[in-house]
């Protein structure tokens, strides 16, 4: 009961931040006089009410501070700050791929994260040179359908530094109460724009391996492992299920069965959340008690596989409070 005081206490405090905007620095410097004057009150016994009332305005102000750092502590050169392509104008992207792509037979989607970016047209006033830009958006690479001539896909991968020409723009935002907000969601995940590209020509595969070696050589290798072993024993809609339930990659999941799913009130299911963790604790703590090994190690590797498994599958809100 008392965290979940705290926890209102917090989400208040993300609510102001998320509106309203406040000097980092003040906001800071009150968070540690508050911090010291609990200290100097719990020495010397204080009264318990005024220590609470402290740690509850101090609990607001870290909520505000979260909030105005998550939502408006954007980079001077953020991509979010490059106008849309303007009209029969294209812009060169470079950038490198921070997950692994999604594939299907007319179109390519990932995440880039951006590096420069220069205008194709010689008379657009919006970008006169390179300019070096940080923050990531979402990458839709299409056949071009006019195209008599056949020309193959690039082979995307996490870690490939590509240089991309196609048209930057906002996502699609709220245009009635209620509806969903594409463009809020993405800002939510520190995702600021789309980029469009026709035709896989306009694509180009500069270098590979360009992430951290954790990502590059352990996290991406093991979840595509996990997908090819699932490809290579099942197809279809098992498969699809299969990889949203034990890797978290659902974009294989047909609108016929989440619709099924949504129907039989259980989409819960191809989320990955407790019971995956539930599993996996299972699993680990019988194997390490067979092979004898002691306790208090045996918690610690599993706590270490869990935060794993809690990457591996992409830190999302259900895996993240289930881990």
């Amino acid at each position: 009961m008392p965290a979940f005081k705290f926890s209102l206490l917090l989400v208040a405090g993300i609510l102001i931040g998320s509106e309203f905007i406040f000097r980092l620095n003040i906001l800071i410097a009150i968070l540690f006089l508050i911090l010291a004057l609990i200290a100097i009150l719990l020495k010397r016994t204080a009264n318990k009410n005024i220590i609470l009332i402290l740690t509850s305005i101090l609990i607001i102000l870290f909520g505000i501070l979260k909030a105005n750092i998550d939502f408006f502590m954007i980079p001077e050169n953020s991509i979010s700050g490059i106008s849309d392509t303007p009209k029969k104008s294209k812009y060169i992207l470079e950038g490198i791929i921070t997950e692994i792509p999604d594939k299907d037979s007319s179109r390519i989607r990932f995440i880039l994260g951006s590096r420069k970016i220069i205008s194709d047209n010689n008379n657009s006033d919006h970008i006169k040179d390179t300019i070096k830009v940080t923050g990531d958006l979402i990458v839709t690479v299409r056949k071009n359908m006019y195209r008599k001539q056949d020309v193959s896909p690039p082979v995307f991968a996490a870690g490939d530094l590509v240089i991309l020409k196609g048209q930057l723009s906002d996502a699609p935002s709220q245009r009635n109460p209620g509806e969903f907000d594409y463009k809020k969601y993405l800002s939510i995940h520190n995702i600021y724009k789309t980029f469009s590209v026709s035709g896989y020509e306009n694509a180009i595969i500069i270098s590979h391996d360009n992430l951290n070696f954790f990502s590059q050589s352990v996290l991406y290798p093991a979840k595509i492992f996990a997908l090819r072993n699932i490809d290579e024993n099942m197809s279809g809609d098992e498969a699809s299920y299969l990889k949203g339930l034990v890797t978290g990659e659902r974009s294989g999941i047909t609108e016929e069965l989440k619709n099924s799913f949504i129907n039989a009130g259980v989409m819960h299911l191809i989320a990955v959340s407790g019971l995956n963790v539930a599993y996996i604790i299972i699993s680990l703590t019988l194997i390490l008690s067979i092979l004898r090994i002691p306790s208090g190690a045996r918690t610690i590797i599993i706590i270490f596989l869990l935060i794993f498994y809690c990457m591996f599958t992409g830190n999302t809100a259900s895996i993240l409070r289930a881990t």
